[in-house]
């Protein structure tokens, strides 16, 4: 799962703290900031070592940015059949892309179509929040045998339906 790695070095950087490493842990949590700087754990690594300094102010930002990061992306359902579902996927207000899933017993396939570019750290919390929002709902991981993920940078370039005019394109777009 995307993020592990990063979180079992912040719980060993605060674990260097109770063995009276405490130079070590902050150079430890440091560095995963500056690479990992959205983890949910390393921003509580970091508010743990501020408290643990007696600077509570700067502890709760950082617990704070912790619960930021859990909710970065908003995934939207477009579509549901017995055996698919497609989510437009929302960073703010910017439209980020599209995923589509597709349920095939014990494994999962999806094409996640990315419009903007996203960091490494942010895909991977993505993925994690694709995994534990939506497809761990439908079948657990202990329960399947694969979450196939296929990442494609895409461009919407137009759109059709047969359906009338009464389609709601959206704030954005307008009718011709």
């Amino acid at each position: 799962m995307p993020g592990l790695a990063e979180e079992q070095a912040a719980n060993d950087a605060l674990e260097l703290v109770q063995r009276g490493k405490k130079d070590e842990a902050w150079t430890a949590v440091t560095g995963l900031l500056r690479d990992h700087p959205r983890n949910h754990t390393v921003c509580y690594a970091m508010g743990t070592l501020f408290g643990l300094e007696g600077k509570h102010e700067e502890a709760i930002e950082w617990f704070n940015l912790e619960n930021i990061g859990k909710s970065q992306f908003k995934l939207s359902r477009l579509v549901r059949t017995a055996a698919s579902e497609i989510y437009v996927i929302w960073e703010g207000e910017t439209r980020v892309g599209q995923l589509h899933l597709h349920y095939a017993h014990d494994t999962i396939h999806a094409a996640l179509l990315l419009e903007t570019d996203l960091a490494v750290t942010e895909e991977e919390d993505l993925l994690e929040a694709i995994d534990e929002d939506i497809v761990s709902s439908y079948l657990p991981s202990f329960e399947r045998e694969d979450f196939l993920v296929t990442v494609f940078h895409a461009e919407e370039v137009s759109s059709f339906s047969y359906a009338s005019n009464d389609i709601d394109l959206g704030p954005d777009e307008d009718e011709d």
